[in-house]
């Protein structure tokens, strides 16, 4: 399950870089076009080495991850039913999160959540945070984004703290004047996490990502 959801997130971070940048590049359309085995596992170590993203002058989205396990078992029934995420992918509008104001929360947690057991994740001491605890924390602690004060959660799990940060941040950077690119370098400067899982990290990478477009 972890495997499962660690490849729709790079499928849907790629996915949408493509369409924030208005790029006629899509993964799930080239995943699917392939024909072979060879031909697939080409396309996926393209994912998997971070290649997609250095595109996008994101260096660092992927670093050795874990659950790339998967590039080293070449099998028929594998092949096809990684071709069937990406299809099923193709049948939806995955611009709604770029679109829709309210969808720029965690959008990973809801799925993360509804896909792996309540008690399976608790034994994992994974537990959480809702949206409207993480606005309150936040109301609490008096952080309304302002570009000069910097925030760190030193256990981000999927990001949701950074998150709601971030969509903080940027409208502090537009009340202060700043620039796409300075409010850009504000926000990589001020807001950071940290977290042990490295399932938690790539779904927080995801996050931030897909929280500045």
């Amino acid at each position: 399950m972890h495997s499962y959801y660690s490849l729709v997130v790079k499928i849907v971070t790629s996915e949408l870089l493509s369409i924030s940048t208005h790029s006629t590049f899509s993964v799930c359309e080239e995943v699917v076009a392939t024909s072979t085995i060879d031909d697939l596992h080409s396309v996926m170590t393209r994912i998997e080495n971070g290649e997609y993203y250095r595109r996008y002058r994101i260096s660092n989205f992927l670093e050795g991850d874990f659950f790339s396990w998967y590039m080293n078992e070449r099998s028929q029934p594998l092949a096809d039913a990684i071709r069937g995420v990406a299809r099923k992918f193709l049948e939806f509008e995955p611009a709604s999160a770029i679109l829709l104001p309210e969808a720029k929360q965690d959008l990973l947690k809801e799925f993360y959540s509804s896909l792996v057991d309540e008690q399976i994740r608790h034994d994992l001491d994974e537990y959480y945070t809702p949206d409207w605890l993480t606005q309150h924390v936040l109301d609490k602690a008096g952080y309304q984004g302002d570009p000069n004060i910097k925030i760190l959660d030193p256990a981000c799990g999927s990001g949701t703290f950074l998150v709601e940060a971030i969509i903080r941040l940027k409208q502090g950077c537009i009340d202060a004047g700043l620039s796409p690119l300075e409010t850009l370098t504000t926000i990589l400067t001020n807001v950071k996490g940290l977290d042990l899982n490295p399932l938690a990290v790539i779904s927080t990478r995801a996050n931030y990502i897909l929280s500045m477009l």
